[in-house]
């Protein structure tokens, strides 16, 4: 089964997959491993991934490249893309224990 994704609307709609691709890329880009970023991610990390998940579908883009498309084209906020951008490092990494909803008392 192929790694799940998002889609992110730029100048064109393209994947938002972190898959091993992504996830070696970023590793060396940063010394970091995703699971150490924790929850406080700078807007640097967060244009790092980005561009890390972006070159998988288009390996000439630079880091200004993909910062000038979501300044031109992003429809959403910070928050929004930083939601965005959690989201589909999940659909790669879902949580190992999910939350079950609780029983329901008869």
């Amino acid at each position: 089964m192929p790694i799940p994704f998002k889609t992110i609307e730029l100048d064109k709609v393209y994947k938002l997959r972190f898959g091993m691709g992504a996830t070696m890329e970023f590793k060396e880009l940063t010394g970091m491993k995703l699971s150490e970023l924790g929850d406080n991610v700078s807007e640097q990390v967060l244009g790092q991934i980005l561009w890390v998940m972006l070159r998988q579908e288009n390996p000439e883009l630079t880091q200004k490249d993909v910062n000038k498309l979501i300044d031109e084209y992003f429809d959403g906020t910070m928050d929004d893309l930083m939601d965005l951008t959690q989201e589909a490092i999940e659909a790669a990494y879902p949580p190992k224990n999910p939350k079950k909803p609780a029983a329901k008392k008869p």
